[in-house]
Parts: C-alpha cells; structure tokens; sequence
C-alpha cells in the first residue's frame, strides 16, 4: 500500500510504521466500523439493544477500540446495558429499570428464551458464533434478521 505524502524508503522506518498502522486502520473501517454505521441506521430511537460480542471470533475486533462500538448506539436512546451498569461508574440505570444483561465476556452463555422477553433487537458481533443459526426461536419468542453488514448482524425480536 502507498500512503500519500510519506517517504517510501525501506531505510525510513517511521514511514513504513506509518504506512502499516495507516493500512491496518482502513482494514479496520472497512470490516467493522463503516458495516456498522450501516447497522445502526436500524434500530430505532428507544429501543432496548442486547449486544453479544463475540469478539475473540473476529479478526478486525481484536483491536479494542471496536470491542464495544455497540455502546455508541446510545447517542440515540437505544439502551445499551454494558454502558453505565457497573459499580465504577458515577452515572446508573435507575434500579427498577434494571433487565437482564449477559456478561461482556459470556455472550456464550446466551439463550433467547432467558434475554428475549426484555429487548426489542440483539445485535451479534462476530458471525462465526452468531447463537441465531441454531436457535431462532424459544419461549415464545423469535428473531428476525434486520440487517447485515459485515460482521455484524441485527436481529429484531418478535413475540409469537
């Protein structure tokens, strides 16, 4: 790849670190944040978001500064229930609003039946683990596919 305005010369190290940090970054954009932005378009003001991040199952989310770009959903009023709902941080969900959340890093032990009745869309992060090839419906309850884009996929839930 060539970077424009950037020397490069094998003996210019700074340039070529340059050139590969600026590579890896477009590589990023184009897996995971640019679907995204596609995915977000979706879901709509108010609604109650569960993410599953299967991060370590996707080669562009090993940068974590997209382990959870779902938390910028809530620009939008979506709630997000990672973001603000732990004991270190100063601003909280109020207590009767809490829902069920899954663990930042156990979305393996996600089941629809358990997640479903408390939000309107699950948006899986990382295709290969994506709990909904197996299981699209439970409890009363189904998914239904959104949106893809990328490695990630929208799924809104619907009460049978």
């Amino acid at each position: 790849m060539v970077c424009s305005g950037v020397s490069q010369r094998k003996e210019d190290g700074v340039a070529l670190a340059y050139c590969s940090v600026h590579e890896r970054l477009l590589v990023v954009a184009q897996g995971g944040w640019i679907p995204f932005l596609e995915v977000i378009d979706a879901v709509p003001g108010g609604s109650r978001l569960l993410p599953l991040e299967y991060v370590d199952g996707d080669d562009v989310t090993r940068m974590s500064a997209l382990a959870h770009v779902h938390s910028y959903l809530t620009a939008k009023g979506i709630y997000d229930p990672h973001l603000f709902d732990n004991p270190s941080t100063p601003i909280r969900y109020r207590s009767d609003l809490s829902m069920p959340r899954i663990p930042w890093s156990g979305p393996r032990d996600f089941t629809l039946g358990s997640y479903a009745p408390h939000y309107d869309y699950i948006l899986v992060q990382g295709l290969k683990d994506d709990p909904f090839v197996r299981e699209s419906e439970a409890n009363g309850y189904r998914v239904r596919l959104e949106k893809e884009a990328g490695m990630w996929r929208l799924y809104h839930v619907e009460r049978e």
